[in-house]
């Protein structure tokens, strides 16, 4: 998933719920960001809080 300078961090959250809800039924879910502490990297931090519960093995 791309993330570009025009894009917001609400942007990329709401992207990647759609992309994460449409994973419903796998068990697990990686996603890779080229950064530790970039705005995709905290973005995915934040949501993986909020979707532990529904994605207990969700790794970053």
């Amino acid at each position: 998933m791309d993330f570009l300078p025009e894009h917001s961090a609400d942007e990329l959250k709401e992207k990647m719920q759609k992309a994460v809800a449409e994973l419903g039924a796998c068990d697990s879910v990686l996603i890779l960001t080229d950064l530790t502490g970039g705005t995709p990297y905290n973005v995915v931090s934040k949501l993986r809080l909020e979707q532990m519960e529904a994605f207990p093995r969700f790794r970053i």
